[in-house]
């Protein structure tokens, strides 16, 4: 993308952005195993942002605590050699308990926001693939 690459499974589709701030927005494949649960996803999100990193992690942990999520983590790590906070929440929604890793870089004047969001029940499973494009992306801009 503009700005941005990042590695995601050849067996990932894309997905509709449900955001007009997502500027992509890709989902593991379903099968019958999956079709019950929050499907397997990554979106990246970009937010006109001046205010530094600390607050917008801020705004973050009061948006997700606001409906309703607990916050498990939230700790400094990188992002495309960036310093970079990630927050890991967990949320009731009506398709099921999910997880949610959220990492968060600011450039410039923009905070690029990478999520992965996937069942709670077997997140175990899946989180080294979370990992994975978590630690992939490259911001170009």
């Amino acid at each position: 993308g503009q700005g941005w690459r990042v590695q995601i499974p050849a067996d990932w589709q894309p997905m509709d952005p449900e955001h007009p701030t997502v500027v992509a927005q890709y989902g593991a494949p379903v099968t019958p195993a999956t079709s019950d649960r929050v499907r397997l996803q990554m979106n990246l999100g970009v937010h006109e942002w001046d205010q530094g990193l600390s607050r917008f992690t801020t705004m973050s942990i009061q948006t997700i605590v606001g409906v309703g999520a607990s916050v498990d983590r939230n700790v400094e790590t990188q992002m495309s050699g960036r310093p970079a906070t990630e927050v890991e929440c967990t949320l009731a929604h009506r398709d099921g308990t999910y997880t949610q890793i959220q990492r968060t870089a600011i450039v410039g004047n923009r905070a690029w926001v990478l999520m992965c969001v996937g069942a709670h029940t077997d997140f175990d499973a899946v989180r080294p693939t979370c990992d994975a494009i978590l630690d992939s992306i490259v911001l170009t801009e």
